[in-house]
């Protein structure tokens, strides 16, 4: 959690800036900003349904109710997230759709995967 406040610019016991009325408003700004997910070369809407820490990660849950007539063959996920903070931050992304699941993992320089939706 140390991490993702330094890459939002807070330091521990620090105000929030103006304009904001708190860290997890920041947080979620920051998130919307690093995170991208396409489907069709179209990007997707999501909201962030869960943000939790742990000792060693922090788990964002993300969720998009967007409607498609038939589930897509595939989607790029791109994420920066921490790249500011560490250059080998290693992302842990695991997909849920209706039919399925994948896991895969980003790191460093390989911020985009295609992922398979089978």
């Amino acid at each position: 959690l140390d991490d993702l406040q330094k890459a939002i610019g807070l330091e521990p016991g620090s105000e929030v800036p103006e304009g904001y009325t708190s860290a997890e408003q920041m947080i979620g700004e920051y998130i919307m900003q690093t995170i991208l997910i396409k489907v069709n070369d179209r990007i997707l809407d999501f909201s962030i349904e869960d943000l939790s820490a742990s000792q060693d990660a922090i788990w964002i849950t993300l969720s998009s109710t967007e409607a498609f007539s038939i589930l897509p063959k595939d989607l790029v996920l791109e994420s920066t997230f921490l790249l500011e903070v560490y250059d080998d931050q290693t992302n842990v992304i695991n997909v849920k759709w209706p039919t399925g699941k994948n896991s895969l993992m980003l790191k460093g320089e390989k911020t985009s995967q295609l992922i398979p939706l089978k």
